[in-house]
């Protein structure tokens, strides 16, 4: 049966397009959602939609590293993307992604609450100079509420919290203060072993009483639904069934039930077919993603051209 009833509308414009095309195609990131981020998209919506409080309701995200914490935020952002009037001090961004993992600015790492502030204005004025003296409580509180945010997502937010007890403690005050001073809630993303950050402070402790943690895959349908979602972007003519049962056990044990790992075995296993000009991605390609040392000459030779 062909595969390309199955396939998204954007691999079906590749489908018959050069191999470079296909490779391109491949590597992009692609959105599948599953059980867990419906669950999260549903909560960041609802917190975005819902009325303003002296105390508002936030959300924490956890999950190791490679789970799908980033993209999680990236595209529940991409939902609501800034309206932009033409003039650039009259943007209005609804949801404001944060990146705050620490950054070296001036020969140290950077921590603590003036870090956040920084990293929340550099992600509000993406295009603007010389931040790095424009980053007072006044100034991030004025541009939070001028650009009219109602939900902060803050990724890799655990970060934050590497220095010193005062250090942290400052970092959750200014969280506390962001969400209280403008009544705006907050999504807020850590890897697992900083699931309890907020425990430090009783009123943060509560607002981010609602978890949702990204787990390592293991054998459900939800990753066959994973992996059926994946196949929608593989630009192929038949399908690979990257849902059968020998595939899910290959990709559990290899990936080792890490969403990038499995993903990047997708993609490097479809590069090798695209190679070999086949219809499919088959077992063989899967176990020349494993266990070749380089990456598929085609993709190297394409790369060069």
């Amino acid at each position: 049966m062909s595969g390309e009833s199955i396939l998204e509308n954007g691999t079906r414009d590749v489908l018959n397009k050069s191999p470079r095309d296909r490779l391109s195609w491949i590597q992009r990131e692609h959105w599948v959602n599953t059980r867990a981020s419906n669950v999260a998209f549903q909560w960041m919506e609802y917190l975005l939609r819902s009325e303003r409080t002296e105390r508002p309701e936030c959300l924490h995200i956890t999950g190791d590293s490679g789970r799908g914490k980033t993209a999680l935020l990236r595209n529940f952002s991409e939902l609501h993307p800034v309206f932009d009037s033409g003039d650039p001090l009259r943007k209005k961004r609804p949801v404001l992604r944060v990146v705050a993992k620490p950054e070296d600015r001036s020969g140290a790492v950077a921590t603590g609450a003036a870090s956040l502030r920084y990293m929340i204005m550099r992600a509000a004025w993406p295009d603007a100079r010389h931040l790095t003296n424009h980053c007072s409580v006044e100034e991030c509180d004025e541009t939070l509420k001028v650009q009219g945010v109602r939900l902060l997502l803050i990724d890799e937010g655990g970060e934050l919290s590497i220095a010193g007890r005062s250090a942290q403690m400052k970092t959750l005050s200014e969280v506390r203060g962001i969400s209280s001073r403008l009544s705006i809630n907050i999504a807020f993303a850590t890897v697992e072993k900083y699931e309890h950050v907020f425990d430090m402070d009783d009123q943060l402790s509560k607002r981010f009483k609602r978890k949702i943690r990204l787990p390592l895959w293991e054998e459900s349908q939800d990753f066959r639904n994973f992996l059926s979602g994946l196949e929608a972007y593989l630009p192929f003519p038949e399908r690979s069934h990257l849902d059968r049962q020998e595939m899910v056990k290959w990709l559990l044990l290899y990936g080792e039930g890490n969403t990038d790992a499995v993903v990047t075995l997708v993609r490097l296993a479809a590069m090798w077919a695209i190679s070999r000009e086949a219809n499919f991605v088959s077992m063989n390609d899967f176990e020349m993603a494993r266990e070749a040392s380089l990456p598929p000459p085609i993709a190297i030779r394409d790369a060069a051209a």
